[in-house]
Order: C-alpha cells, then structure tokens, then sequence
C-alpha cells in the first residue's frame, strides 16, 4: 500500500531544504562573477532587461551591466521558481523575498555608485515570513537567516548597509499588507534611500 504524502510535508520540504538556504547564503557567494561592491562606481543609465524579476521591482538604473544580467538571470530564475512554492500560502512572504532577492541580484546605482538594498530591507523580508515559517515548524532556521542578513561577497565579505542604501518597495508593501492582514504585495519604484 502506497503512502499518500501531504502537500504540508512537501511544503515542508521544499522549504526547509532549498528556499531557506537562499536566505542564509546570500546570492552574492552563489553567483561566481565579480559583483558590484556597495560603493563602488557603476555606469548610469543601465536598465534592466531581463524577465526574472519583475519590472516593477527593478525599477531603477542597476548596477549590473547587460553583458552580466544573462549571469545573473540564470543563477537566480532557480531560486525564484522555488520562491513559488510559498506564494500560494503567503502572497506577502513570497513578494517580500522576491524583492530582497532581485534588488540584492541588482543593486541600484545611483549617482554613478552603487547602491545595496538596506539591512532594514533583509530584516523586514525576514519578518513578513516569520508566520509562515512558523507553521512550517521552521522558525529556528527562519532566526538562522535573520541574524545572518549579510552579503558574504567572493571578494569582500560585508553586511548590509545601514546608510546610502536602499528598500525595495515591494518588500515595504508586503510589510504594510501583513500588519494590515491584507494579501497580496507588490510596489513599484527604485525604492527609499536612507542616507
């Protein structure tokens, strides 16, 4: 006789064993190519042209050259795929970690420099899916990512910044939409620049 496995125990698994090492191991030691350092000067007016993340959330000149954004595209498509696995259960937690994910992949450059997503911005992802990792019984690893919100770079191991940095939008939004019990997510724009 067959055993019948519970969506909940695939979920589970998923998660456990391939979304929750996206977050503590940040993309920046997945990807082998040099990566724009925060500070470090970049070339205004590039867009990004890929299909992975959503226009609304790289919505700003990045970083990342066009001869790297196929590189990027291809180490993070799999990583988004597996995002998918939670959106269905918390709209609010997949929005967040896309937008962490995406403007982590693409870092912003503003005025010529290059601008990473904020601390505050790892942290609140973290935090709009601390519900849903807690019904998955994943809350330990869960707190595992949120002390480990740094950016572990093959050439210089930092941590997010706190200041000249920026928050994507959709990860504000879906922090709004979680404290207002609302569904969804989403956002538009380069995100708030703390100084």
């Amino acid at each position: 006789m067959r055993r019948r496995i519970s969506p909940a125990t695939v979920i589970y698994f998923l998660v456990s064993t391939l979304l929750l090492p996206l977050l503590v191991l940040p993309l920046r030691r997945i990807l082998a190519s040099p990566y724009p350092e925060q500070g470090s000067l970049c070339t205004q007016g590039l867009r990004y042209n890929g299909t992975v993340c959503p226009a609304t959330i790289v919505d700003y000149d990045t970083a990342v050259p066009p001869a790297d954004q196929a590189t990027v595209e291809t180490a993070i498509s799999s990583f988004i795929s597996l995002l998918a696995v939670i959106k269905n259960t918390d709209s609010n937690c997949y929005s967040a970690l896309v937008a962490l994910l995406c403007a982590d992949a693409y870092p912003n450059c503003l005025n010529g420099v290059t601008t990473l997503p904020c601390k505050s911005a790892c942290t609140s992802a973290v935090s709009v899916c601390t519900a849903t990792f807690t019904s998955l019984h994943l809350l330990d690893q869960l707190n595992t990512a949120t002390s480990n919100c740094t950016i572990l770079s093959t050439a210089n191991p930092q941590t997010y910044p706190t200041t000249a940095c920026f928050v994507p939008p959709a990860i504000t939004a879906a922090s709004t939409n979680q404290s207002a019990g609302n569904g969804g997510g989403g956002g538009s724009g380069g995100g708030n620049l703390t100084s």
